[in-house]
This record gives C-alpha cells, structure tokens and sequence, in this order.
C-alpha cells in the first residue's frame, strides 16, 4: 500500500534539493516550519533526500549535543573518585593534599576544562573514540573517564 507523495511535498523536495532553508520554504509553501522539517525528515528517510550532514564540532558545546554526554569537570572527579596516592602521582610529588584547592595551590598546577582541552587538542576521531568509550562503559562524564584512565596508569606505574 504505497502513498502517493502530495505536490506540497515534492515542492518542499524541489526547494530543498535547490539550497533553500527551512524557513524560506515554510514561507513559499504558506506552511510552518515544523511541516516541513517534519515534510524533508520523512523524504529523508525515502531517499527522496540526502541525509543532514553532521554538524562540525567546533567547541565543548557542540561536542556535547553530538553525542549527549556530560563533560564534567577533572577537578570535581579527582576528587570523588582518587585517593591522595593518585592526586600525588598526577603532579608526581609526594605532598598531602586534602582537597582539589589544595592540590591546584599546593602544585601551582591548574585542572582546565576537560572538553576545552579535548576540543583544542585532539581531533574528531579521538572525540568519537573518547565518546564510544564512555557509552560503552557507562561512564557519566568525560571528566570520569579520563580520572579512570589516570587511576589506571597510577597502579601501572606503581606495580613497576
């Protein structure tokens, strides 16, 4: 039982197809935008139209909305989730350390933003890998993750 495609619709695929926005369209075809976003996502899902090509991620923001995650922050999760041995082995100094204040003004050192950092310094197949990893292993945030991977290679360099 196949539906024949309305002429409003194949209007909508004409104007798509030619470059036109969304709200361009909306107004050519007196209708709303919800119509024919709604109108192009079902031509997609035909292939009457190429998907929407992904978003560029070009900052913390847009990394977030990608893939739905939290970036968290480094400071809050070295702090909930390791031990002094572990604050100690990231600025590698044996000093005591009582809380995240106390571990940036005792070392000088500064935790950053962790998807500031990812977004400056990596490129888009380490987001992808870095977001794979969290979903695959249930992590809440990036910022859990990479204080994982710290505490991990802390007890590999101790066991050496």
């Amino acid at each position: 039982m196949g539906s024949k495609i309305k002429p409003i619709t194949e209007k909508i695929i004409t104007l798509s197809k030619a470059g036109m926005c969304k709200e361009d369209i909306a107004q050519e075809v007196q209708g709303t935008y919800a119509q024919v976003a709604a109108s192009i996502a079902r031509a997609q899902r035909r292939g009457d139209l190429p998907p929407n090509k992904p978003v560029p991620i070009t900052d913390i923001a847009s990394f977030r909305r990608r893939y739905d995650i939290k970036t968290g922050s480094v400071g809050t999760s070295l702090v909930e989730n390791t031990t002094k041995e572990v604050w100690d082995f990231a600025a590698n100094k044996p000093v005591p350390i009582t809380d995240i204040a106390s571990f940036r003004r005792r070392y000088d050192i500064k935790t950053g933003s962790v998807g500031t950092s990812l977004v400056e310094n990596t490129t888009k197949e380490v987001w992808d890998f870095a977001a794979d990893q969290m979903l695959r292993n249930d992590y809440p945030s990036l910022a859990d993750y990479l204080v994982d991977l710290l505490v991990d290679e802390y007890y590999k360099k101790k066991v050496n």
